[in-house]
């Protein structure tokens, strides 16, 4: 049984395959699952390609890290 999903988390330097191949074969198919690019890669060139290739956000892993500590900081604290 194929089950969808809700979100689609990629990373641009995946280990066998470039994320950004990934994210374009996805769409191809029809596929339009929200999509997050978390990369260590930060160029203006990047985040063009990413966004045009059908990514509905990009970041760079450290201000993603650091939005995730800084969101459960305030929800412990509150």
């Amino acid at each position: 049984k194929v089950m969808p999903y809700n979100l689609l988390i990629l990373d641009i330097g995946l280990p066998n395959v470039n994320g950004l191949s990934l994210l374009q074969w996805v769409r191809d198919r029809g596929d339009l699952t929200p999509t997050i690019i978390i990369t260590a890669r930060d160029t203006l060139k990047d985040r063009v390609r990413g966004l045009d290739g059908g990514a509905d956000h990009f970041s760079k892993i450290v201000n993603l890290v650091k939005s995730i500590l800084n969101y459960f900081r305030d929800f412990l604290v509150s």
